[in-house]
């Protein structure tokens, strides 16, 4: 997904409670899923470039959401941006 559409998906999820979130990008979904059970309000999005993925995770942290480390990150595989 572009950042635009991945904005707009987690825009309607959060609403305006930013605060209340965090946001991270990740290369390894598999390497969260014992995470994810213990954060049910846990969703992710494939961005379709590692650039995308840091304007989506740059915009949210920009209106107050906090950061979430999903370890380093390469454009040379597929890109996730999370929520929390």
């Amino acid at each position: 997904m572009v950042a635009a559409d991945i904005i707009s998906a987690i825009t309607v999820m959060v609403g305006s409670s930013h605060k209340e979130w965090k946001i991270g990008v990740t290369n390894e979904l598999v390497d969260h899923d014992e995470f994810r059970e213990r954060h049910p309000r846990w969703n992710s999005w494939q961005a379709a470039s590692l650039g995308d993925a840091h304007a989506v995770e740059s915009h949210f942290l920009g209106h107050g959401m906090e950061h979430a480390s999903g370890g380093e990150v390469s454009n040379h595989k597929a890109v996730y941006v999370y929520v929390f």
